[in-house]
Formats: structure tokens, sequence, C-alpha cells
């Protein structure tokens, strides 16, 4: 709300339907902000991400440090394997099952219908 409509129309175009979803049910139960708060809020989050920016991350290692501490260790690992191991062997057809629906629509959209009724039907 307070990058403006059109700033926040160019940022969920870059979102799937699930993430528009979840941000809009999170602005609909945003409480009045003040602009006390909101200047403390956007400062911090300002920081944040010129601290992270600058630092050249493994994501690797930065989601098993993050997950390691929202989870247990053992959890987090598990979890780690399957978010890289998909990461790396999923291609092909298979790749549409990760994908959000939309963006699945929109590949296949101008095929055949056979091809299409093929897809769909893996």
């Amino acid at each position: 709300m307070s990058v403006g409509e059109d700033l926040a129309d160019e940022i969920f175009k870059h979102l799937n339907s699930r993430e528009v979803k979840k941000l809009s049910v999170a602005i609909s139960n945003l409480a009045h902000i003040s602009n006390h708060q909101l200047t403390n809020i956007l400062s911090e989050f300002e920081e944040n991400a010129t601290k992270y920016a600058a630092i050249n991350l493994n994501t690797r290692d930065y989601l098993n440090s993050v997950l390691v501490k929202a989870l247990h260790e053992e959890h987090a690992n598990s979890l780690l394997e399957d978010i890289f191991e998909t990461k790396e062997t999923v291609t092909g057809i298979d790749k549409l099952n990760f994908m959000a629906p939309e963006m699945a629509v929109e590949m296949i959209r101008d095929e055949h219908p056979q091809i299409i009724a093929a897809t769909l039907v893996h």
C-alpha cells in the first residue's frame, strides 16, 4: 500500500496466483499503520536488503542455515536434499508439475489439442 497502485501492479505481475493471494490476504489483514511505524519498517527493510544484497550468498548454505534454525537439522537436511535433487533432476514435461498453473497454460495454450490432452494426462 505504501508503494502505490502502479508499482504494486508491477510487483503483482511477477508473482504466481498463490503468491498474489497470500500477499492480498496479508494486506487485507493489516491494521492501521502510522507513518512512524511505516518509516521504521521500511528503514529496517532497507538495512536488511542492503546488508544481504552486498553479500554473495551461497544459496544452499543460506537455506541450510535458515532451515536448521526454523526446523531441526535432520528435517532441514532432508528438505534440502529434496529441494536440490528436484532442482537438478526435473526436466521436460515433469517441469510442468512444479509450475504455477497459469504458466503451464501459457506454455501449452497454442499447442495442438492432442498435445494439450497428452500433457494434461501426464
